[in-house]
């Protein structure tokens, strides 16, 4: 599990092992409920469109939602959270994003204690995540003008890559989004909730 500075907080990211393994059979999942239960009228770009929530009901996902990579990064927030004995974590939503070529992921956030992101199928050039903190653009203009390389100092976004096969916690409030897909195929990633219950 590697933690990834992102200004002032931390998200964290590993890889699915066993991603070679599943992938056939999370992509033919995913597929057979979009056929059915797809949603193109959401809140992003208007080639991007994703499934209702709902998918953590489909036993096709049971090694992903029951892997050792979310129970790591569970058992990680040991004494990083004051939670009560009676209290655990579990994937309260989960839902499939589909991003055609040229197709982006608009700012936005969500509800619940953290967000998973899973990249299922990933092609190169397919688009990178992009964190963005409550800054306006306007406060860098004072410190750069033209072209300089872009840190946290003049820039109010943070991008990194998304390779296939990895796996991405943020705290759901963290506002992202994700750049254009310019390569040939859809991204497709699986989403999910961690959220706090009762045992």
């Amino acid at each position: 599990m590697n933690e990834i500075p992102i200004f002032n907080y931390s998200i964290f990211a590993c890889e699915y092992q066993n991603h070679n393994r599943d992938k056939e059979l999370f992509g033919k999942t995913v597929s057979d409920w979009a056929k059915s239960n797809i949603n193109a009228n959401n809140l992003h770009h208007g080639l991007t469109h994703q499934t209702p929530p709902g998918l953590q009901m489909n036993h096709g996902l049971d090694q992903l939602i029951n892997s050792e990579e979310i129970k790591h990064f569970v058992s990680s927030l040991d004494g990083k959270i004051d939670m009560p004995p009676d209290r655990s974590f579990a994937i309260s939503k989960m839902w499939a994003t589909f991003v055609p070529p040229h197709g982006t992921i608009s700012t936005h956030m969500h509800e619940g204690a953290f967000h998973g992101i899973y990249m299922l199928h990933s092609p190169i050039n397919s688009g990178m995540i992009v964190f963005e903190r409550d800054i306006p653009n306007a406060y860098y203009d004072v410190f750069s003008a033209g072209e300089v390389e872009k840190t946290p100092y003049n820039t109010n976004r943070q991008s990194y890559n998304m390779p296939e096969g990895g796996i991405f916690f943020l705290p759901s409030w963290m506002k992202h989004s994700s750049t254009s897909n310019e390569s040939d195929d859809t991204r497709i990633t699986i989403n999910f909730i961690l959220d706090v219950f009762e045992k």
